[in-house]
């Protein structure tokens, strides 16, 4: 069976700067018979190296690197028609390539997977009638959420956000006309996209994989001098909203009960503040903006909080550092859409100034807290293995064992 994947981003194992893990971790683990021929556009040349590297690895039949239009007049053309149609500026990056489109429709693809829904343009010059849209997220329920939890001052900081819900749902509403099926890795995401698009069979969901990782070094109860508590993924972002500094607040207040217990490590940009308000205080911290081996870094930690005032879909750092076995502190979107349980596997504050009185229980009950981790970590480990969420993702896009899929996705969704 022959599949074409035509996607905005180089797929590579990690991040790099845009969602490029998930098609990596799906094309990684294909389902035997399938060829698959790759059509992507670039990155910028500081990851040409990482891209190469990892597209190497992947079991596909063919790869074209595409390129957007360099005529300015073409590239005007195109962002004044995605104006027009009031479309979100993402969409007017990733144009139809001509020669691409004539490429794919000759080699006659069974299916054509797009990845994400910024290429929603492209499909109706293509011929085939089994055609998949990766929307991930929806973008809808995320600019809800951004206006109603991110921590905005003034107005001129939020009305942007009014313009992008707008857009996306310009574009949730096309891609609802259009004869394709819908991916995406959060429940209410599909749930929100039904409602916005009126196509309540269109989309599905499938559980996000975990990324690489790297086991913890150490466990709670080895004795350490000091715990390592991680925060990650950058701290002036909306997504903290007002969550990271009640956070550090609270650790401020409790310094004295946990600085002998537990110290800091900072990973991204925007921790600044952060971290010398808590080296002030007494706490041991370090804080590096960027790492060459993320799975490797963060397996020194034991401890990782989640400040996530505002989310949607499926947050891969967090899978990630449970999948390492790390014990996870945050929030209800943090958690969102990962096959777990509050109390069993991971700790949920209800406020984040709760958060210090947390590490106070951990502190005096590390055995418990050790299993906690140990628990999610199988969890995460099993229900959301790369081997596993590609097959249930194959599976339904190509229509593949329909019956034992539909029984693993409604077995999966009760845990």
């Amino acid at each position: 069976m022959k599949v074409a994947v035509i996607s905005a981003f180089p797929p590579t194992k990690d991040n790099i700067g845009a969602p490029t893990a998930l098609p990596y971790q799906i094309l990684n683990n294909i389902l035997a018979n399938l060829d698959i021929d790759l059509y992507y556009f670039p990155a910028s040349d500081k990851y040409k190296e990482i891209v190469s590297k990892d597209i190497s690895r992947l079991p596909l039949r063919s790869v074209c690197e595409l390129q957007s239009p360099k005529n300015k007049f073409i590239q005007k053309y195109i962002r004044w028609k995605n104006r027009k149609e009031d479309l979100p500026p993402g969409v007017a990056l990733f144009p139809p390539i001509r020669e691409a489109i004539k490429k794919i429709n000759l080699s006659k693809p069974d299916a054509v997977w797009l990845y994400p829904h910024w290429l929603t343009n492209w499909v109706k010059y293509i011929n085939c009638q089994n055609i998949l849209v990766s929307g991930m997220d929806s973008a809808v329920l995320h600019n809800e959420r951004v206006i109603k939890f991110g921590n905005w001052h003034t107005f001129e900081e939020i009305s942007p956000e009014f313009k992008l819900l707008r857009q996306n749902t310009n574009l949730e509403k096309k891609l609802g006309t259009l004869p394709v099926k819908v991916h995406m890795v959060g429940l209410e995401d599909v749930r929100k996209y039904a409602s916005v698009s009126r196509q309540p069979h269109q989309a599905f969901y499938i559980p996000h994989p975990h990324y690489d990782y790297v086991p913890i070094q150490s466990k709670l109860t080895d004795n350490l001098d000091k715990i390592t508590i991680l925060f990650s993924g950058g701290g002036n972002t909306v997504y903290v909203g007002d969550h990271l500094v009640r956070i550090i607040n609270s650790l401020i207040e409790q310094a004295k009960s946990l600085s002998p217990h537990f110290k800091f490590l900072f990973i991204g940009s925007g921790y600044e503040s952060f971290q010398l308000d808590l080296k002030n205080v007494g706490y041991t911290v370090e804080y590096v903006k960027w790492v060459d081996n993320y799975s490797e870094a963060i397996s020194r930690a034991l401890i990782q909080i989640f400040p996530i005032a505002v989310g949607t879909g499926t947050k891969g750092k967090v899978l990630q550092a449970l999948a390492t076995g790390i014990l996870g502190i945050g929030s209800e979107f943090a958690f969102e859409n990962i096959n777990i349980k509050p109390g069993e596997d991971y700790i949920l504050y209800t406020r984040p100034e709760d958060v210090a009185s947390n590490l106070l229980n951990v502190k005096n009950n590390l055995l418990v807290y050790e299993r906690m981790a140990n628990s999610a970590a199988v969890k995460v480990r099993t229900n959301h293995s790369p081997e596993y969420t590609s097959r249930l993702f194959w599976q339904e896009f190509l229509k593949l064992d329909d019956q034992v899929d539909l029984c693993i996705q409604k077995e999966l969704i009760k845990t």
